[in-house]
């Protein structure tokens, strides 16, 4: 016969930053020599696949001062076998291995256990913008119109811009989601890479581009989610040449993540007789477009 005791230091609780758990103790007695591999199962089918929210995920035995005297361990986590969402020894608590997991019936069945995600924005090469915001050319007068076309060279090729770029002042906010569906990750995934188009966390308009996010599961119905955005103010008063590009009844100005390139057009130095590439003209672009940050809803 095999007798388990609940221990005076069992349900030992833990809530946290990385989810949390809760440790189930047994005083065990055997009267009948029985094996390790008996008192598992017996331990196992005695115990609750899951408890308080959290799921079995482990099991230790040890001797406890006697041959027939042993102690064990029942972890509850976040996570199941593996880190999935499967308790240790099965559904039953009969030792079977865990049955395949199942995809979410419906976009809006909130993800638990076993889940986690990392999104980020899609590289691309943008060769045509959505809108040209201005143009200038040097010594005043109208600049060429490419038709939108990026940074296209002397012989007609577009380099275009690289999106998104890497931005060199970077915020990460943390915060905690009661639930995460199929269906708000969709909105993450579509909302990657763009620009904010309303004033957001104090910055203005399209000075904040959404990165991506990351997200981990903690307990019960509970995530933690990160998210990070590139921040880059808007700038007034661009100097290409001075009083030449632009000259001085005019401006250049951007918003923060609108895309500024320069033409070059070559020209024969007077001085060295030098063929050499000088700034032609300036074009500012918007080159993706902007969304409403408050569908991450993490505030504005």
């Amino acid at each position: 016969m095999i007798y388990a005791y609940e221990a005076p230091d069992s349900r030992e609780l833990t809530f946290g930053a990385n989810g949390g758990g809760e440790i189930l103790r047994f005083n065990i007695i055997t009267t009948a020599g029985e094996s390790q591999a008996t008192i598992f199962l017996y331990v196992l089918a005695g115990t609750f696949p899951y408890y308080d929210g959290f799921i079995r995920n482990d099991l230790k035995l040890a001797p406890n001062g006697a041959s027939h005297m042993w102690k064990a361990e029942v972890n509850y986590g976040t996570t199941g076998v593996g880190g999935g969402d499967q308790p240790l020894g099965g559904e039953a608590s009969d030792g079977a291995p865990p049955p395949p997991p199942e995809a979410p019936a419906a976009p809006d069945i909130a993800l638990t256990g076993g889940y986690s995600f990392s999104i980020r924005a899609r590289k691309q090469t943008l060769l045509y913008s959505i809108q040209t915001i201005g143009s200038w050319n040097r010594g005043g007068g109208i600049a060429p119109n490419f038709k939108q076309a990026i940074s296209p060279d002397t012989d007609g090729k577009i380099a275009g811009v690289e999106w998104p770029p890497e931005p060199t002042s970077v915020i990460r906010r943390t915060f905690a989601r009661a639930k995460v569906t199929q269906g708000y990750l969709a909105t993450l995934f579509n909302l990657a890479g763009r620009t904010n188009i309303a004033p957001f966390y104090g910055w203005d308009y399209e000075d904040v581009l959404f990165l991506g996010a990351e997200g981990q599961y903690t307990q019960g119905e509970g995530w933690t989610i990160t998210c990070e955005f590139g921040v880059n103010e808007h700038e007034e008063g661009i100097v290409i040449i001075p009083d030449e590009l632009p000259i001085a009844s005019e401006t250049i100005s951007k918003r923060g993540w609108h895309y500024l390139w320069v033409l070059f057009r070559e020209r024969q130095d007077p001085v060295t007789k030098a063929t050499v590439a000088v700034p032609s003209a300036a074009y500012v672009e918007k080159v993706i477009r902007p969304v409403d940050f408050s569908l991450i809803e993490m505030g504005a």
